[in-house]
């Protein structure tokens, strides 16, 4: 993930690989939000974005072993 990190804007926390259906192996997403509101005890407004394009995928796993 080093590659995608020096992307992310200050005062934004990601969470990366977070597996969020136990009947597919493959579900998984990344999350983003802004740090000064972790642990706040209350729910937020969402986005979510699905990106599908093949080559993020290549990118993204080559990031994971450099």
């Amino acid at each position: 993930m080093q590659a995608l990190e020096r992307h992310l804007p200050a005062g934004v926390t990601a969470r990366y690989d977070e597996h969020y259906d136990v009947m597919d192996e493959d579900a998984y997403l990344d999350v983003f939000y802004p740090s000064n509101v972790a642990n706040i005890g209350r729910s937020l407004s969402s986005v979510v974005w699905i990106q599908g394009a093949h080559g993020f995928r290549e990118v993204r796993n080559m990031s994971r072993t450099t």
